[in-house]
This record gives C-alpha cells, sequence and structure tokens, in this order.
C-alpha cells in the first residue's frame, strides 16, 4: 500500500478552485495514482485556504480518481468514517491529524485537528471496526526546523500511549530524525516507529535541505491462527 501526505501548495489550491484548469490538479493526482498511492492523507495547514469549496473539490477529484483519502472532509457525516484499508488480510487503520492552520475552519468537522481527546475516540472506533495496525500522519512542527521541538515529542508520546501504531510526520518541509518510541499502556511497554518529518517527496522547493525527503516501508506480519 503506498501511503502519502498531500499538501497543495497555494497555486495548486487556485487550481482546485477553478473550474477552468481544475484538470491540472486531475492530472497530478492521476500521476501519483499511477505511481503507486492508494492513499492521500489530507489534513494540513492548508486544507481551508479555499475554505469548504475548495475541500470539496479537492476530494471530488480524488474520488474520482479512486484515491482514498482521510483527514479533510466534505460533508459533516463523513467525519466518524474511520479509514481501514485491507493490505493482504493486515486491516491497517489511517489517522490524518493537523494541529497547525493558515485559516481556522469555521466548520470543525472539516479538518481533522489533533487532541488527545480526538485521538483516543479515533483508536477506539478503529480497534472495534478490527484494524490490526494503526498509522497516523500528522501534520505538526515548525517549517525549516532540523530539530524536532518539544511540542511534537510531547504529540508523538500521546498518539503511541493511546494506541498508535506508527507516526510519520510532515510539515517542517525538511527531514528530522527518526526513532523508537517506547511507552507504557495498559497492555505493558509498547513501541512505536516515529519519523518526526520525512522533508519533502515532491516539491517545488529546490534549495537545500528542502530538496531533499524520505520514504519508510512497514512490514507487518499476522498469525493465521491468532491473528495477532
Amino acid at each position: 500500500m503506498g501511503l502519502a501526505a498531500a499538501k497543495f501548495m497555494p497555486k495548486d489550491r487556485i487550481i482546485v478552485v477553478s473550474g477552468r484548469t481544475e484538470s491540472k490538479l486531475t492530472k497530478a493526482v492521476e500521476e501519483l495514482k499511477e505511481a503507486g498511492f492508494d492513499v492521500l492523507t489530507t489534513a494540513n495547514n492548508h486544507t481551508y485556504d479555499f475554505r469548504l469549496g475548495g475541500i470539496e473539490r479537492t476530494l471530488r477529484v480524488l474520488d474520482d480518481r479512486g484515491i482514498a483519502h482521510t483527514g479533510a472532509y466534505a460533508r459533516e457525516e463523513d467525519y466518524d468514517c474511520q479509514l481501514i484499508v485491507d493490505v493482504k488480510g493486515v486491516k491497517v487503520g489511517i489517522l490524518a491529524y493537523t494541529d497547525t492552520f493558515n485559516r481556522k475552519p469555521k466548520e470543525e468537522w472539516c479538518v481533522r485537528e489533533l487532541s488527545e481527546k480526538q485521538v483516543k475516540k479515533d483508536v477506539a472506533a478503529m480497534r472495534e471496526q478490527g484494524a490490526d495496525l494503526i498509522v497516523c500522519m500528522v501534520h505538526w512542527g515548525s517549517e525549516y526546523e532540523e530539530h524536532v521541538g518539544s511540542s511534537q515529542e510531547k504529540r508523538a508520546r500521546i498518539l503511541a500511549e493511546n494506541g498508535v501504531d506508527a507516526i510519520f510526520g510532515s510539515h517542517p518541509h525538511v527531514i528530522q530524525t527518526a526513532e523508537m518510541l517506547s511507552v507504557e499502556t495498559d497492555a505493558g511497554i509498547k513501541t512505536v516507529p516515529v519519523a518526526y518529518s520525512m522533508g519533502n517527496f515532491i516539491s517545488n522547493q529546490q534549495n537545500r535541505p528542502c530538496d531533499m525527503g524520505v520514504i519508510f516501508e512497514i512490514t507487518a506480519h499476522k498469525s493465521g491462527e491468532t491473528g495477532e
């Protein structure tokens, strides 16, 4: 399964809003799908730049091209719908949050904001629906800062302690450190991989260190006997 955080730059968001040139975004999405991306997360600081109309157009393009998505929502009733993808028999739950906005949404339900209360609710719902593995894409930190901030470390611990199994960060536009984070849970000590910022994968930012990004691969095994 190919998973990426989609952060369309302002130029592209204008394209989404403009009916005459929306085909350019459509082409970009088609190329991402052809490259092997199955899921795009859509919670970030640019999500509400063009308000609900921009979200509706963006999600329509993704839906029309068969790209699964989570993090932003065109309808209030979609907010509580969890995204769980079956990958060769392993049910992978995908969460997406942001803790930064260029413009705070008027409709609180249209973008998933990071909070401990929301994480607990989402993880519980995913486990109830049978998720074997929960992966979180989170938009956090400070742009162009190569050192992990204390707020990122605090939020990573909140995510891990509340049941998230792997955490991947974006927003700084530069690569930050990754670690195996050990936390104590009701089930005992748990180790969670955390990539605080993966840098830029595809971007028009060509200067170092913004011209670099990393790809992580997760290998999960599920026992046919125990289901674990």
